[in-house]
């Protein structure tokens, strides 16, 4: 069956080993033949209580409960024929909780906001791959347990200079499962019993900072902060089929860190009717969590150092009354200092530091908006239309094959016309469209491999074509 997908999915198998050289089969864009279920479903629910009590005329205590439950369901058919040859199906159930409590105040020149903050998070997968000869189980789960004390200062030096600063204390403990009950090993599934891990991360970062108001609307600032990221393990990487799992999967990665520095100016011109603002920024990354390509699946290793620097433009302008015109521009120039990998499949190092490219990091990346709003004899009318680009990039750092992680860049241009309160009413009714010029772009690419590392095909996600809709609303 052949099955075109106006959205999402294009199948192409390649010339290597396994599925791709029996079928030896290049499938054109947008089209797939399947046999298998493509599905994508979820139900959420979430819970959120909010208490604050004002102490005294300078203090404010905050209390933030929140509790979210998500389950989720996914199919999807590699293989990209119609015959069963390589399915998989996704069933997560996620639960997380959180506890908040805020302490906010303030005294003469100083303002200060202090904190404890706890975390829960549990997730459980059941993620059969559904072959040819066969159907492979695949059991993993975390649970992560996070909790943090921090606190944030601003002290005004003057009447336009100010100092902040601020601190934060983690500490993350996860624990991990994950069992393959199942012996396929002829075709490169080997077994794997149930097997636990844990791990504990504990970070403390801090952050300063200086802004000075140059004149009534224009305000500079310089900031120097730390980031951090709690590793983690490689769950899904651990599908992988070959007996190396149980050392993926219980080997942990590393947290990442970073050292940030961004200078940034604040301002409003010509009465306010022009909002300009821009930001410079260089980042010293260690540790990088990446997502890599091995061939039959994908993990999570670190990079030894990176260094990200950058720049974002923001203007808004008030042209007349009723149009405002809006643009915004970000560049992003980033290179590895240090990227070591390391080969499961023979044990070997490579160094890629000079190859591995940016994940979703478009050197380019702009937008231009224009609104209009204005008042009719029977209704409100309001009409936007925005245009963006973005520059080629890549969504892994190594590359199989640019026909599958090599995001091209492109053009898209939305556009939606709205009357509101008609003749008086709560009804109102809107016009719009998506990609109106219909431009065919790559959002997302997974190669696929075999169990020796071989790269035989992929599968290329799209952005939706042309499309367009009519809305008709009432507000209660």
């Amino acid at each position: 069956m052949q099955s075109r997908f106006t959205d999402k999915v294009a199948f192409i198998t390649g010339g290597g080993s396994g599925i791709g050289a029996a079928t030896a089969q290049r499938l054109a864009k947008e089209s797939a033949a399947l046999d298998g279920a493509q599905f994508d479903r979820s139900e959420s629910s979430g819970h959120a209580l909010t208490v604050t009590w004002q102490a005294n005329d300078n203090l404010t205590i905050k209390s933030i409960s929140a509790y979210r439950e998500i389950n989720y369901e996914d199919g999807n058919d590699y293989d990209g024929f119609d015959l069963l040859g390589f399915h998989t199906i996704r069933r997560v159930d996620h639960e997380q909780t959180s506890q908040e409590l805020q302490f906010i105040g303030s005294h003469n020149q100083l303002n200060y906001v202090g904190g404890l903050f706890y975390f829960n998070e549990d997730s459980d997968a059941d993620n059969p791959y559904i072959l040819g000869f066969g159907t492979v189980n695949n059991y993993y789960g975390v649970e992560s347990e996070s909790v943090a004390a921090y606190a944030n200062l601003d002290y005004q030096l003057s009447d336009k200079l100010t100092v902040a600063g601020g601190i934060r204390w983690t500490s993350e403990e996860k624990s991990f499962y994950i069992e393959h009950p199942d012996d396929f090993s002829f075709a490169f599934f080997f077994p794997l019993p149930y097997t636990t891990a844990n791990d504990t991360w504990t970070n403390t970062s801090a952050m300063a900072s200086l802004s000075y108001e140059l004149a009534d609307d224009i305000n500079s600032y310089v900031k120097v902060s730390q980031g951090w990221k709690a590793g983690g393990f490689n769950g899904e990487a651990a599908t992988a089929a070959i007996a190396a799992t149980a050392a993926i999967a219980v080997n942990p990665y590393d947290e990442e860190k970073v050292l940030a520095y961004e200078w940034g100016l604040k301002s409003r011109w010509f009465d306010q009717r022009l909002q300009a603002n821009v930001a410079v920024f260089y980042n010293d990354i260690t540790d990088m969590q990446m997502s890599e390509f091995l061939g039959a699946y994908s993990d999570i290793q670190n990079a030894g150092a990176a260094k990200v620097k950058g720049l974002e433009l923001e203007l808004v302008a008030v042209v007349s009354d009723g149009l405002t015109v809006n643009f915004s521009y970000s560049m992003l120039d980033s290179k590895y200092d240090e990227f070591i990998t390391y080969d499961v499949y023979t044990g070997v190092a490579n160094d890629v530091t000079d190859s591995a490219e940016f994940p979703y990091n478009p050197d380019n990346k702009w937008s231009l908006g224009v609104n209009y709003s204005t008042e009719l004899s029977f209704a409100s009318l309001t009409a936007s239309a925005d245009y963006s680009y973005v520059d080629d990039h890549f969504v892994f750092h190594n590359q199989p094959a640019e026909e599958y992680t090599r995001v091209e860049s492109y053009n898209v241009l939305n556009a939606r016309v709205s009357l509101t309160e008609i003749a008086g009413s709560n009804f109102s009714v809107s016009l719009w469209g998506k990609n109106i010029t219909d431009e065919e772009y790559r959002i997302n690419g997974i190669p696929m491999g075999d169990a020796t590392g071989a790269f035989i095909g992929g599968i290329n996600y799209y952005g939706d074509p042309a499309t367009y809709g009519l809305e008709v609303g009432y507000q209660f």
